[in-house]
């Protein structure tokens, strides 16, 4: 009886792990529209956000609509990224204004550098 319960604790786990591996956005801040460009070292004025299921599969690349903006920024990048469904989202440095309107949406962050594809895939297998 104790090795039945054992493994189908075992299976819910893994499919809940799948369920929310295949749920999951990463949003990255990239140099450039390609999976291998840079991180961008600034988050909410990267040229470009690149997206990414929880799979590590590429699924889109947008002109960051903020590149230019005098202010506001950081809150305009939140919204733009909850709207696109981000639960991850990874930059160089991400300033205080971004970081505080990210963890309202509930977006975690990582700080890394790299190249986009190689950290996407790094992260997903530390998880």
């Amino acid at each position: 009886m104790k090795n039945i319960i054992f493994w189908i604790v075992i299976l819910i786990s893994a499919f809940t792990s799948l369920s929310m591996a295949q749920e999951s956005k990463i949003g990255v801040a990239a140099s450039g529209s390609e999976r291998s460009a840079a991180i961008s070292e600034v988050a909410a004025r990267a040229p470009y956000f690149l997206f990414f299921d929880g799979q590590g599969n590429f699924l889109e690349a947008i002109n960051n609509p903020s590149t230019g903006t005098a202010g506001g920024a950081g809150q305009k990048t939140a919204n733009l990224l909850s709207k696109k469904k981000v639960t991850l989202f990874v930059a160089g440095r991400v300033g205080g204004k971004l970081e505080m309107a990210l963890k309202k949406y509930n977006v975690a962050i990582i700080e890394q550098r790299g190249v986009v594809h190689d950290v996407v895939k790094s992260i997903i297998q530390k998880q």
